[in-house]
């Protein structure tokens, strides 16, 4: 199952997360928690079919929520052992700020205050990795956060997902305590300013700058996230969209030649079509979420001038049908407790 992630990555420590979901709920350890259990990074689009993986044999809805709740420091490094080391919430926020990407290396963040809410959100910049990925890093903030300032919770006002709004949206108020809405410009959370002055639970500022020190290493040695390659995926992305992909305008678009963009693609070991097939399988994937949609609006909206010529696409992207997939994504049902 390929997605269209690159460069981005998440912390090791996610994949013995999963792997101790499994086993809890009797589930098959995907072969990638083995694989990655003692490496430092994940690469992202390996996160998202883990994912996958562990959701196609799931028999509930809103699987990211219930592996979040096994979360604990370690299973994100060192960002987990800086937050122990904070007196408060608000020095835990700012740690997290500066470091994220060592834990959850995908899109770009922000944290604002306004009208006594602190507001952190989530950019599309290099994609939208699908509600699934979405939901699973939403609850494992919030229930790391809630594990440094115990007993507090952390009350949250409001959740935004950028994803379509799935078939059981009650399960996601009733886990976050708020009104959560879906489709938005910016997967966000917000959550009253008075918190940032909650204690941290057992704070141990002894180790603090030594790993402050480590993180500031560790963040050196991530890559920079190539421009190049995230302003092709929205023009290529934008182009499906407007039903109309030619090499040429998408390279004028990106203030090159056709021959100039084809070099630039050459440089990265991928090809024009290679790139146009990750950006079209992951808007299938997110079309295919909306049960409105049927196969023919989906292959309109992806620019295939037949629905039999997208679903031999699919097939040959994810190794199902869309109809099955769909229903694997779709077909689960039930409670969370």
């Amino acid at each position: 199952m390929a997605f269209g992630f690159n460069q981005e990555s998440v912390n090791g420590g996610l994949a013995k997360l999963v792997q101790h979901f499994c086993l809890q709920q009797g589930l098959a350890v995907p072969a990638e928690c083995l694989a990655y259990q003692d490496a430092q990074r994940i690469p992202f689009n390996v996160w998202q079919h883990l994912l996958h993986q562990v959701n196609e044999h799931y028999q509930q809805p809103a699987l990211g929520l219930q592996i979040a709740r096994l979360i604990e420091p370690a299973h994100i490094g060192i960002m987990g052992y800086l937050g122990l080391s904070c007196q408060n919430l608000g020095e835990a926020l700012q740690r997290f700020e500066r470091y994220h990407r060592l834990a959850y290396d995908c899109n770009d963040l922000q944290i604002n205050i306004k009208d006594n809410l602190v507001e952190i959100s989530w950019g599309i910049n290099a994609g939208k990795p699908g509600q699934l990925v979405d939901e699973t890093a939403i609850a494992l903030f919030k229930n790391i956060a809630e594990q440094l300032i115990q007993p507090l919770a952390l009350t949250l006002s409001h959740v935004e997902f950028v994803n379509p709004q799935p078939a059981h949206t009650r399960i996601y108020e009733q886990y976050f305590g708020c009104p959560v809405s879906f489709n938005a410009a910016r997967t966000r959370i917000g959550f009253p300013i008075t918190l940032l002055a909650a204690p941290v639970n057992r704070a141990d500022q002894t180790l603090q700058k030594l790993l402050e020190n480590h993180a500031a290493a560790l963040l050196h040695e991530l890559p920079e996230h190539d421009d190049f390659d995230q302003q092709l995926q929205l023009y290529m992305t934008q182009a499906v969209q407007q039903g109309s992909i030619c090499i040429d305008d998408i390279a004028q678009r990106m203030s090159l030649s056709a021959r100039g963009l084809q070099r630039q693609l050459v440089k990265r070991n991928y090809s024009f079509q290679q790139r146009l097939a990750q950006v079209r399988e992951t808007l299938a994937k997110q079309y295919l979420l909306d049960s409105k949609l049927s196969l023919i609006d989906i292959a309109l909206l992806l620019a295939y001038s037949e629905q039999s010529a997208f679903q031999r696409a699919f097939k040959q992207w994810t190794g199902q049908t869309p109809h099955q997939w769909r229903s694997s994504q779709q077909g689960h049902a039930g409670t969370i407790s």
